[in-house]
C-alpha cells in the first residue's frame, strides 16, 4: 500500500479526477472535515463519484464524533465506517484500518 497525504482538499479532488495522471485506487480514506474552502466533504464526494463505496472512509473530526446527526448524514452520504478524533485515532482509527488492510490482503 502507498499513502497519499493532501493538505489541500482541491488537490485531493483533482487527483481523484485524474488531473495529475491516472488516478490512484484507494483502499481507505481518512478525511478531516476541514474548513470553508478546504472541505473534506468535497474530497469524499469525489471519492464516491470516482470509486463508489470501494474505499473505506474514516472521518477524523471531534465535531462529527460528538454530533449524532452529522454522523447519520455522513454514514448515509458516504458510507463512513468510523468517526475518530485525536483521543481515539490510535485505537479506533488504527483498528478500522487494520480490518481494511486484512480484508484486502
Amino acid at each position: 500500500f502507498s499513502v497519499h497525504h493532501f493538505d489541500d482538499a482541491d488537490e485531493a479532488v483533482l487527483t481523484l479526477h485524474g488531473a495529475y495522471g491516472t488516478p490512484p485506487t484507494f483502499v481507505a480514506c481518512v478525511s478531516k472535515l476541514g474548513t470553508k474552502g478546504n472541505l473534506g466533504w468535497d474530497v469524499l464526494t469525489a471519492l464516491r463519484e470516482k470509486q463508489g463505496n470501494a474505499a473505506a472512509v474514516i472521518v477524523h473530526s471531534s465535531t462529527a464524533l460528538g454530533n449524532a446527526a452529522t454522523q447519520r448524514e455522513m454514514r448515509k452520504e458516504f458510507d463512513v465506517r468510523a468517526f475518530v478524533d485525536h483521543s481515539t485515532e490510535s485505537s479506533a482509527m488504527m483498528d478500522e484500518l487494520r480490518k481494511v488492510v486484512a480484508a484486502k490482503t
